[in-house]
Formats: C-alpha cells, structure tokens, sequence
C-alpha cells in the first residue's frame, strides 16, 4: 500500500508516485527525477506500508522532501532479500544540505545509516549525490562496516554507468561468514582475518565489463576439534570479465604464498607457494562455455586443464598432470596414514605425469608415468627401488584395427614382508573397471622365481569385485627363504602350482589345494586364508599335509645331525598373528609301511634328547656307543599341540614316564624318549636356535 501527501503538487506527480509500487524498489530515486514540477511544491511525502517485488519484500518506507529548505529523508523499516545479507532494518537515509535545480536532485552533505541484523552489523557514514534523469553521481565515502572503511562511487550517462567499490582493513568473524553463508559451515569453530577489497565495474545498462580485487592477510580458522585449520595465510585473488554481445570472457587469477595450512595435513604456503589462473569465455548466446585453467604448488605439482562445454556438458576436457611424488606424498598422503594400518610407508622420491581427457561428460582415458619411484616402509612390510610405469586407462575396447596401448609396471627390486624381490615386468590391459595381466609375470625370489600366471580385477567400481590369480614357485631355496622370514631353518627348493586365490578388501583366500614340491616329497596346502593383510595384525589360518619327505634332504646342511628315511606329518588349525605363531596341531613322523633306509647320526640323537626334554636310554653315554657314528632305529615322531604360548609334546609311541622320540631298531639299539610332555614355546625356539647354531630365529633387516 502506498500513499503520497504533499502541497503544491502536480497531478502528474501524484500518477507517478501510485504507478511507482509496479516499477520496484526504485521508488525514491524515480521519484525525485520523474517529477518534473517538484521544485513548485513545499513539500513531499512518500509512505509505503508494505511492497512485495518478486522475492523482495518492503515494509514500513517513509520519504519527504523539502524542497525550498533543501532538506531530504528516507526511512525504511525492513527491507528482506533473497541473497546477503538477507535482511535490512532501520534504515535512515537525510540530506540536510539538498537542492533541485532543473530536475536534478542535489545534495551535498547527506548520512546514511543501515541494520544489518543477521550480521549484527550497522552501515553508516556520509554521502553526496547529484541526481537527474539522463546524469548523476553518488559518493558514500567513508562508511564504517564490519570494522573497516569503505567507499562508492557510482556515475551514469544515460543508459551508461559506472560504479566503483573499495573496503580496507575489513574485519573477517566468524558470526558474519557464517550468517552471509547459505549453507551451514560445521567446521567454521574460530575466525581472524583482515580484508581489502575493490571493484570496479560498468554497464550500459547491462554489466559489460568488470574487474576485481581481494586480498586477505591474515587469516586464521580452525574447527571445534581441531581436524581443520590455518594460520596466517595470506590470499591474494584477481579477476576480471568483459562482455561483447552476448559473449563473456575473462579471467581470474589467486595466489597463497604465506601462511600454513596445519590441519589434516601441514602445507608451508612459503616453502610451496600456490597458484591458480582460469581463463574463461562463455557465450549465453549458445550456451558454450570454454576453460583454461593451470593451478600449481611450487615443488608438489601443476595442473593443466582446457575444456569446453556445450549446454551444461562436458563436450571435451584435457588434464595434464606433473607432480613430485616425493613431496606430494608427504604432504597430502603421510598425515592420513598415521594411526592407521599404513602407517610407516613413504615415498623418498619419484615423479609422476599424467593425462587425463573426458569426452560428453564421460571420461575417456587416462594415462600415467611413473618415474624412478622409490617406496619404503619403516615396518619393513613392502618395499619398492627404482619403480617405473607406463599407467594407460580406456573407458572401452579398442576397436579393430585401432591401437591399445599396454599399462606396464616394474621395479628394480623391492621387497615383500622382508622376503626379497628381483626385477620384474608386469603388462596389463585396463578398460573400464577392469584389469587383466596379458602375459606372465615373474618375479624373481632368492635364487627362484615367483611367476603369475593369471591376474585379474573385474567389476572394480561394483560392491561386489572380482579377483582372479592363479601362479607358480619355482626353485626357492628353503634355507634363505625360512631365515628370511624367521623361521627354523630348512634345506631343499621349494617348487609348486597355486590354484585360483581370491581376495576381497582385507582378507586373501586360497580355493582349492596348494601343492608343494619340496625335498623329494609334497606339502599340500588348504583353507588358507589371511586377513588384514596389509593391517598391523595380519591373521594367517591354514591346513597343511606333509607328504613322504625325504629326510635326508631336509637335514643334511644342517648341524642339527643327519637323519635318513622319509616323513609325513600334518599341521592342522595352524594360526599366525602377526607372522608368528599362536595355535597348530602338529605331527611329523615316519610313515607307516615306510620301507626306506632309517638311519641316525648320534649328533642327530643327542639334538632330539635336547629337544624333548629327555634322555637316551640304551648307553649312549658309554664309550662302546661313542664309537658308532649312525645308529638303525625303527621309527621316529614327534608333535606339538600350541595352546597359549604353551606346546604339548608327544612322540612316536607310548614310553615308560614319556614318550618315544626316536625308538631303536637293530643292534645297537638307541631309544630317544622324551619326559616333558609341556615346554614354552620360546623355550623350544631357543633350544631349536641352539642345536641348530642360529643366534637368533628373527628376520634380517631388508631394505629395497
């Protein structure tokens, strides 16, 4: 509702005040140019009680004018905006040093003053105007808001104008970013910072062109628990954009070279300055739109991307990356690892470059090289020297008689849980959200070899992927391979077919039967599964089957004594956390019907009495038996039931007070019984380290 009083006005002024409410929220300004008989009358006074314009809403507008005193004033009670700062009270703007002088409005010396109460902040300060229909000027300078000072200046010609816009030393809160905010700020917990901004722009009277400016130094913030923050950054950021037709083109730039960014993860802005520069053009026209936009981090990594779209799609996209992997990796990849099962892995040096292109809002290949790449780790899990690669992605099938490029990784050497590892190649094919090994892979290890025969990962991006791999161990010799991992010590090669293995994210699973060729005779390995694998307690479970072993093999480069014949044995409800041993059920003996050579050396009879506990009946202690280096026996067998770092013992057979380690056959007959039927499973690893001289069953330190 509007209503206009006053005497001396025209009939022409009152038509234009009750057509104002249609024309929006220029009501002041178009009435003090439209009236062309102001000047006759005494005085003028505008109310409004309530506008509605679109989403903006008026309420409680009061103007007057007094022309032959030269007094004018407007009063807005609230003013509501869809965009910040939302809401507007108590507005009240006066002249009192004011003229019209052929329908121009003029004042000198006016104040303004304006609520903003979702930001419990007041606009105020002076302002001098020169008004008329076809020119004018406007100057509010200075204004005191939000702590700083702060100018405006706006001219116009006609349809032409333009306008110019300058804060210094503005105070950032944190209650203000969060009230201008659409969207609530969670992390926003405290807030420091000072702001100089300007703007310049112009339009005719469509914006044509403007340019802009912002510098912010110092800013500090964090969250409530502290998982987000920076200090003292300072931010520079300059834009500008003209239009030409129907088309815009322009370009942003911004840097932050000082300060740190601390939480997750801790960036030295000094030591890596960062910068980012967009150019852009977009063209309302046909709705196209093209990007070029490079952002960098001094010594971590740049970024290249050039685009275009075509009606809100991405029509084609090209990224061009170069990183220093090194850098990158400590920066933005070490602080989430901590506490974590990844903990310790690093990556001392390396490069990488990559391309990335999208075509119709899909990407359509990706290409990564991977340059002299070298990976450790402190927990000495994985390991990783002179690592290369030649990464290439396709979203589909190459047709034929178009070329597919091959992904191809290799390192120089590296290690696995401390077990060694020779140079190897590996060729993939990826497309989609697959991945398949085209050739063979080998692997060298020790003085053997590891091959894949078989890899792939299907239906990556699905819940439920699929992992293939099937392979073969050829000529490891046992003796390096078993110190390496820290345990007791065997002699032979270990040779073998694995099966189909599968594997789910953290738990690895064997389906089907592992076999072993090793000292003459087979291990056959089942329901092997290992969980958390890469994760600080990795959990082993197995089966094992140990089959007709050739003892001879097995004993022979050892000084624990030479002992001849054949062996079975099983290792049932075998449990390893963390790689060492914490349940099994095992037996290893002579095999039934076994027609093979069985003898003994006394070396070999006097470690198993040491083993067991126990003593050897049958005069070994007397010189006759001193003089015969090997001994016939029957039958040998020993088992360890682990249950809570403790190892029950039995033997071959039921003896008197124990049990049979070694029972004799033949003349001269030699018996090993053993009379500890519990031992500690330390104390049993210690008395194996000694009757078999290592210092100590522990691995050795590898290192890539």
């Amino acid at each position: 509702m509007c209503r206009a009083t006053g005497r001396g006005v025209s009939e022409n002024a009152r038509k234009t005040l009750f057509i104002l409410p249609k024309t929006g929220l220029t009501v002041g300004l178009l009435a003090f140019c439209m009236i062309g008989s102001i000047s006759a009358a005494s005085s003028l006074q505008l109310r409004i009680d309530s506008l509605r314009y679109g989403p903006l809403i008026l309420k409680q507008a009061k103007g007057a004018i007094f022309p032959r005193q030269g007094e004018f004033s407007l009063s807005l009670g609230e003013l509501r905006l869809p965009v910040p700062p939302y809401l507007i009270t108590q507005t009240q703007l006066a002249c009192r040093q004011g003229d019209w002088i052929k329908q121009t409005l003029i004042c000198s010396q006016g104040r303004i003053q304006i609520h903003l109460p979702k930001i419990r902040e007041i606009l105020q300060g002076p302002f001098a105007a020169r008004l008329s229909p076809k020119t004018g000027t406007l100057k509010l300078s200075p204004l005191q808001f939000m702590g700083g000072h702060w100018e405006l200046a706006l001219t116009y010609l006609a349809n032409r104008w333009r306008s110019r816009l300058k804060a210094r030393q503005v105070h950032l809160r944190k209650r203000t970013i969060k009230a201008l905010s659409p969207q609530p700020l969670p992390w926003l917990e405290t807030l420091q910072g000072k702001a100089n901004f300007s703007l310049r722009a112009a339009g005719n009277p469509q914006p044509y062109s403007m340019k802009a400016q912002l510098q912010i130094h110092p800013l500090s913030f964090n969250d409530r628990d502290f998982t987000l923050g920076a200090e003292n950054l300072k931010i520079a950021i300059q834009t500008r954009a003209k239009r030409k037709g129907r088309r815009w083109q322009g370009d942003l730039t911004a840097t932050i070279d000082d300060g740190s960014w601390y939480l997750p993860f801790y960036l030295p802005f000094k030591q890596h300055p960062s910068r980012l520069h967009w150019q852009f053009e977009w063209n309302a026209k046909n709705h196209k739109s093209k990007t070029n936009l490079t952002f960098s981090q001094r010594d971590i990594f740049r970024v290249f991307v050039k685009s275009q779209k075509d009606n809100g799609i991405i029509s084609s996209l090209v990224a061009n990356i170069e990183a220093n992997l090194a850098s990158a990796f400590k920066r933005y990849v070490s602080p989430y690892l901590e506490g974590g099962n990844w903990e310790g892995v690093s990556v001392p040096s390396g490069k990488g470059i990559g391309k990335i292109m999208v075509r119709n809002d899909w990407p359509e290949s990706g290409q990564l090289k991977l340059i002299d790449i070298i990976i450790a780790d402190s927990q000495r899990r994985l390991g990783f020297r002179q690592l290369q690669g030649d990464i290439h992605w396709r979203r589909r099938l190459a047709t034929q008689g178009q070329l597919f490029p091959l992904t191809w990784i290799g390192w120089q050497s590296g290690h696995l849980y401390k077990i060694p590892l020779g140079k190897s190649d590996f060729f993939f094919r990826t497309t989609g959200d697959d991945l398949r090994l085209i050739r063979p892979a080998t692997i060298p290890i020790l003085d053997g070899y590891f091959q894949i025969r078989q890899l792939q990962a299907l239906d990556l991006t699905s819940d439920k992927p699929q992992f293939q791999f099937a392979g073969k161990l050829k000529n490891i010799p046992l003796e390096k391979l078993t110190r390496v991992i820290g345990l007791p010590p065997l002699a032979g090669t270990l040779s073998g077919v694995i099966p189909k293995i599968s594997y789910r994210p953290g738990e690895l699973k064997l389906e089907g039967k592992l076999l072993l060729e090793v000292f003459d005779g087979e291990i056959v390995i089942q329901n092997l599964k290992i969980s958390h694998l890469f994760g600080p307690l990795p959990r082993l479970e197995a089966d094992m089957a140990i089959k007709n072993l050739d003892l001879e093999l097995v004993t022979r480069h050892f000084d624990f004594g030479l002992i001849t014949g054949r062996l079975d044995g099983y290792i049932k409800g075998l449990v390893l956390e963390n790689w060492r041993p914490v349940a099994f059920d095992a037996w290893l003996g002579t095999p039934e019907n076994d027609d093979s050579k069985h003898r003994i050396s006394q070396k070999a009879v006097e470690n198993l009495t040491d083993l067991g506990g126990g003593g050897a009946a049958g005069l070994l202690s007397q010189g006759f038996m001193k003089l015969f280096k090997q001994f016939s026996y029957h039958k040998i067998g020993i088992g360890c039931r682990l249950q809570n770092n403790i190892c029950f013992l039995s033997g071959a057979a039921p003896a008197n007070n124990g049990y049979y380690i070694v029972k004799g056959g033949g003349l001269p007959r030699i018996d090993v019984i053993g009379y500890n039927r519990r031992i500690d499973w330390p104390t049993l690893l210690a008395r194996l380290a000694r009757i078999t001289q290592i210092e100590k069953l522990e691995s050795p330190v590898i290192t890539p």
